[in-house]
C-alpha cells in the first residue's frame, strides 16, 4: 500500500524507438598536430545544442557517444538507439577529434526532418528505414567531411509485439533447457540411488 503522499507514476508512452547507425565518415579534418585523429561521433535527436557548447551525453536518454576511430574516413558501424515520444524534428550530429586535453570540434550537421523532401513524409505509425550521407561544417561554415547514417524507426506497437515473441521465445527455449537440465539431474540421482542400495 502507498504511504500518504505518495502516487504512482505514469507510465510514459512513446512513439517508437529510433535506432541510428553511424556506419563511416570520409575526409575529415586533421585535427592532431602529429599522428592521426581519434575520431568519435555524437548524436542528439530533437535536441539542438547551446553551441558551440559540446553535447553532454550521461544520463540523457536522447543523445548518444561513439566509440573512438582512428583516421580521416573512419569506420564505425555503430548503433545508437534512441526513444521517440511524439515526433522527431531534427538530428543533430557532431564530429569530435578526442585530445588529452580539450577535444576538437571537427564538424557538424543538422538534419531537419520538415525540411528534408526524403524524411518529412516518414510516418511514425510505421516501420521505416533510411540510409544517408550527411554534409558535415566546421565553426566557420567550410566543408569537414561527411558522415553516413543509417536511420532505423520501429513503431512501439511493432516494438511491443517483437518484444512479446521475444519473451514468448525466450520462455520456451528456457523451459527445454529446464526439462533438460532437470531430467539429467533426475537420471543421475536415480543411478546414484540405485548404485547405493545395489540394485
Amino acid at each position: 500500500m502507498l504511504a500518504t503522499g505518495d502516487a504512482a507514476k505514469p507510465v510514459k508512452r512513446i512513439k517508437g524507438l529510433l535506432s541510428i547507425t553511424v556506419l563511416q565518415a570520409t575526409d575529415l579534418p586533421k585535427s592532431d598536430f602529429i599522428g592521426a585523429n581519434d575520431n568519435y561521433v555524437i548524436i542528439s535527436v530533437n535536441k539542438a545544442p547551446d553551441a558551440p557548447k559540446v553535447l553532454k551525453t550521461e544520463g540523457d536518454e536522447l543523445c548518444g557517444r561513439t566509440q573512438v576511430m582512428c583516421g580521416k574516413d573512419p569506420i564505425w558501424n555503430e548503433k545508437l538507439v534512441f526513444p521517440v515520444e511524439t515526433s522527431i524534428s531534427a538530428i543533430h550530429v557532431q564530429v569530435h577529434d578526442e585530445d588529452y586535453d580539450k577535444d576538437d570540434l571537427l564538424g557538424v550537421a543538422l538534419i531537419d526532418f520538415a525540411g528534408s523532401e526524403n524524411l518529412k513524409n516518414l510516418s511514425l505509425d510505421k516501420l521505416w528505414l533510411h540510409e544517408m550521407w550527411v554534409d558535415l561544417r566546421n565553426s566557420k561554415g567550410a566543408s569537414a567531411g561527411k558522415v553516413k547514417l543509417l536511420l532505423h524507426f520501429v513503431p512501439e506497437s511493432t516494438a511491443a509485439y517483437m518484444a512479446k515473441k521475444w519473451d514468448a521465445t525466450t520462455g520456451m527455449v528456457k523451459q527445454k533447457v529446464t526439462q533438460k537440465v532437470v531430467s539429467k539431474f533426475t537420471d543421475m540421482a536415480a543411478s546414484n540411488v540405485k548404485s547405493y542400495f545395489a540394485v
